[in-house]
């Protein structure tokens, strides 16, 4: 079976109704790059023009409670709509992230049951089902630009344990600028967002098949693995020491807890592995990682602890603490920017 019969791609109504209410929300101030109004973009203006008149529902005056009160951002949107099923009912009580970064709250809560009545009141469900036509169009547009072999190949490599996963593609019409990773069970999720050129146009291709870009799919299924991993040998891994100087670097991509730091660390060092076995090339890598505050060498020595591992025959749980606590040691070796 070729490794991309492993992965599916297509649009989750969900999603789509989810990006609706950002759309419609205080989101589109405080996060506009994340739901940005691209030009150009025929399916953003039927939505608009059709979901604008509930700007006012309670559904939404909800949501801007949630944005304004709780850390509602980034992947917990799409991460917390993976939990509502076919009939707008949520299922996630007790995961991530309601259970923990949205604090149970009774106002997510609230949310989601007017969410149900929203998609019921606008008739989401036959406009949804009006757009399969063009939907379609993107899918077999995305399978037409990137083949994904690769990326569950290099996983194989890793001896991520990938053969009882089924991996979805989910392509997030109406997010912008974003890419999201996430599980339930053996479902691996990746959500990828529409871009803009410089211009502020859609793009109306979702890339080229590049290595640096197929990395970012890498990237998100990465996080079903690593994360979890992180959490299960939280107590035996050390945990990386930054000064205020490291902290405020990362914090620029709103990751500076420690458990964010070493599951993003490891991810970004994956990315780094699989790219440079196919281009030696890496400058725009590290350009486009210092931005966020990553460092090079911390980033190289992980992959290296990687690239180590790849040739011995333990799995990549059974070397995933090594592994990780590699971050800390190249961390004590670039005290001035992150160590004590």
């Amino acid at each position: 079976m070729a490794e991309t019969e492993k992965v599916s791609v297509k649009i989750d109504k969900r999603i789509e109704m989810l990006g609706i209410c950002l759309r419609l929300s205080d989101y589109h101030d405080k996060f506009y790059h994340l739901v940005s109004d691209l030009k150009n973009y025929p399916y953003l203006e039927e939505v608009n023009k059709y979901f604008s008149k509930f700007k006012n529902h309670k559904a939404i005056k909800l949501l801007n409670e949630v944005i304004e009160k709780l850390s509602f951002s980034y992947d917990a949107p799409v991460q917390l709509m993976l939990f509502v099923d076919e009939e707008w009912n949520f299922h996630g009580q007790n995961e991530y992230p309601f259970a923990n970064r949205l604090k149970k709250s009774k106002l997510v809560l609230d949310f989601l049951k007017e969410l149900k009545a929203m998609a019921r009141e606008s008739n989401f469900e036959e406009f949804f089902q009006q757009h399969k036509d063009y939907y379609q169009q993107e899918v077999d547009s995305f399978n037409s630009c990137f083949d994904l072999d690769e990326v569950i190949s290099f996983m194989k490599k890793l001896k991520m344990n990938v053969d009882e996963k089924q991996f979805t593609v989910n392509l997030a019409l109406l997010l912008t600028n974003g890419g999201y990773g996430y599980f339930n069970g053996n479902n691996i999720f990746c959500t990828m967002s529409k871009m803009g050129d410089k211009e502020g146009n859609v793009d109306n291709i979702w890339g080229y098949n590049s290595t640096g870009e197929k990395s970012f799919f890498l990237h998100e299924f990465s996080h079903s693995f690593v994360n979890p991993l992180t959490e299960k040998y939280w107590n035996e891994i050390d945990k990386p020491q930054l000064t205020k100087k490291g902290r405020d670097l990362l914090a620029k991509n709103a990751y500076s807890d420690r458990f964010s730091i070493i599951c993003e660390y490891v991810i970004r060092a994956i990315q780094l592995s699989f790219i440079r076995q196919h281009s030696k090339n890496l400058d725009w890598f590290f350009e486009m990682h210092a931005k966020h505050g990553y460092s090079k060498d911390i980033l190289i020595a992980v992959a290296d602890k990687l690239e180590e591992h790849m040739r011995d025959n333990k799995t990549f749980e059974e070397n995933y603490i090594e592994i990780a606590n590699e971050i800390s040691k190249a961390i004590e070796n670039k005290k001035e920017n992150y160590g004590k």
